[in-house]
């Protein structure tokens, strides 16, 4: 008995071994990225433009930065409000430089597109109102941030 629990050290030694556990620092080859890649405002808009013009739901969704201010239900309720024709129209023929930077809900590197629409009801009186896509960065990667309706 006395053999057999001093094997245990040396068995439990030879399995870390054989695991890998003692290595310190593993090695990494050439593709193995060594940071994470920062995303440009360009490229990221080039794939919601493209995820846009198809309407199709599940597309947008994986580029969108769920948390405080945009929850998933969000998109799943309001997303044929939000990406309209007009919308659809809008995003399709906007440059990604075009797209103003705004500051308004304190997002890094947040830009806005906004949908305005003003005119005239029955009655005579004048309204406006407009549907605002706020987008952001979070963690090198933009998103959509979140959606706003005014007016």
């Amino acid at each position: 008995m006395k053999n057999i629990i001093q094997l245990f050290p040396i068995l439990g030694l030879i399995f870390l071994i054989s695991c890998g556990g003692t290595q310190e620092n593993p090695t990494t080859d050439e593709n193995t990225p060594t940071e994470i890649q920062s995303e440009t405002w360009s490229d990221f808009w080039s794939k919601f433009q493209a995820a846009s013009a198809s309407k199709n739901l599940a597309a947008v969704k994986q580029l969108c930065h769920f948390g405080e201010h945009l929850q998933e239900k969000d998109i799943d309720q309001m997303f044929d409000v939000y990406f309209n024709e007009d919308m659809l129209a809008l995003i399709a023929g906007t440059q990604a430089a075009e797209v103003p930077t705004s500051e308004d809900m304190g997002i890094d590197e947040e830009r806005i597109i906004s949908l305005n629409e003003s005119g005239e009801d029955e009655e005579g009186n004048i309204y406006e109102s407009a549907l605002m896509l706020y987008f952001g960065k979070k963690d090198g990667k933009f998103g959509l941030s979140m959606l706003f309706a005014a007016g």
